[in-house]
């Protein structure tokens, strides 16, 4: 038998190392089919099993950064992982995407890093020649057959966290997921702080030197890892909600174009103020409307840093938020137990110290 020439996979498996890794970088494809029964078509599972059986057990690590591609592969290569003896973890290095994710989901345990990035969505194919109506119906049946088969993976990886209807919407509406949404989620199962490198070259996407072409919106996927910089201290930005009167709720899991349209409106009120974003961050997952939040957003966008003068930027920003907090505008809530408002106002004024405090640091201000 001929080994492919062509083989987007590669094992590093050293005699005297007791363990093993297998490399998915770039795009999961071959130039014959993973299902073809004939002898050049078989070709590639059984090499990619051989090569798999040489490890002798070894526990083995699977680095991927990949856009996605050949869903037959990706399920084959995701049965052969899940009955290999050794055990297997993943370290997703940059993006895991489409195809990409069952791989992914073969691992004993799945690591990501902080800024990489995660994404789902419905499988696709190329029509060839002229197909009828009956053609194209037959076409989507088969591609709904092949969604099922993607759900049971990830619900069998999710373990209860999400049901098969809501992966479903989610693939449906591209998802697109950072680590803290992956991990809530139950796609992967810790994240790291290796940090992904990102750049644009000839208007391509490269995450860890790997090119990715038409994989979604660029400026889109840019955004999203730009942000995560600002999401790293999740006790500051929950001081800040805590001091805007936004309290944490769990993630809303968008499906239709109503939700689309309210996120949309939150994120064209965004800025370069960290605090403003993080507080509409929160609005977002928490269900609450551009209506809702916009005042505070408006308060604090007002306050400008002057580059000289940003202690005294602050202690305004600090002023703001005091005022929001003594204005009423808050109080419009069930009447507290005893005692309970009292600490709540304590638990504020402890929080903008901390706020303040920690922007101070960021600013380099002491």
């Amino acid at each position: 038998m001929k080994e492919p020439t062509n083989k987007f996979w590669k094992f590093v498996n050293e005699t005297e190392g007791d363990t093993a890794e297998l490399l998915i970088y770039g795009a999961i494809a071959s130039s014959k089919p993973w299902y073809s029964d004939d002898d050049d078509g078989s070709v590639y599972p059984v090499q990619f099993r051989n090569d798999l059986k040489a490890c002798g057990g070894k526990n083995l690590t699977v680095r991927i950064n990949s856009g996605g591609g050949d869903v037959f592969a990706a399920q084959t290569i995701y049965t052969l992982l899940k009955g290999y003896t050794g055990d297997v973890t993943v370290h997703i290095d940059g993006m895991c995407a489409s195809a990409a994710t069952l791989i992914a989901c073969a691992g004993d345990k799945i690591v990501m890093p902080r800024n990489a990035l995660y994404m789902i969505h419905n499988p696709q194919t190329f029509t060839f020649g002229n197909l009828d109506a009956d053609g194209m119906r037959q076409t989507a049946d088969i591609l709904d057959t092949v969604k099922q088969t993607i759900v049971n993976v990830y619900v069998s990886k999710c373990d209860g966290e999400l049901t098969a209807e809501e992966i479903g919407h989610m693939m449906d509406d591209e998802m697109w997921m950072t680590a803290d949404e992956a991990k809530e989620y139950g796609f992967i199962d810790e994240i790291d702080d290796y940090l992904v490198t990102a750049e644009i070259r000839n208007n391509m996407l490269f995450l860890n030197d790997i090119a990715y072409d038409g994989h979604g919106d660029i400026q889109k996927i840019c955004k999203m890892i730009g942000e995560k910089k600002h999401m790293k201290n999740n006790d500051l930005v929950a001081k800040i909600a805590n001091v805007l009167g936004i309290s944490p709720a769990e993630p809303v899991v968008h499906e239709n174009q109503a939700e689309k349209q309210r996120i949309a409106e939150l994120e064209a009120l965004k800025t370069d103020n960290v605090y403003g974003n993080a507080v509409i961050d929160q609005a977002i997952k928490e269900g609450r409307t551009a209506a809702d939040v916009k005042p505070y957003i408006d308060a604090v966008n007002a306050v400008e840093a002057p580059k000289d003068e940003a202690s005294e930027a602050l202690a305004s920003i600090r002023a703001l938020i005091e005022d929001q907090m003594q204005s009423g505008s808050q109080n419009v809530k069930p009447a507290p137990k005893a005692g309970m408002a009292t600490d709540n106002a304590a638990q504020k004024l402890q929080d903008i110290n901390d706020v303040v405090e920690a922007a101070n640091k960021m600013r380099g201000v002491k």
